[in-house]
């Protein structure tokens, strides 16, 4: 298993976006990252993840993400 993380750009923040190519396995704001890679090794164990470097978004939301 390797899991991916993704970082998107959001009117909110960076968030990121951890999958193992098939399922959705963390979604945090940037300055979480820590506390979620130690969750991630306490759930997973051991196991490689790969960043992406560039980032993804664009900067905006999605539509209608934020709508009330």
């Amino acid at each position: 298993m390797e899991l991916l993380i993704e970082r998107i750009k959001s009117d909110l923040g960076q968030i990121l976006v951890v999958s193992d190519g098939e399922a959705l396995c963390a979604l945090e704001f940037d300055d979480a990252e820590e506390r979620m890679l130690t969750s991630l090794e306490k759930r997973y164990g051991t196991v490689p993840v790969q960043k992406n470097q560039k980032s993804l978004g664009g900067g905006r939301s999605p539509p209608g993400l934020l709508s009330r």
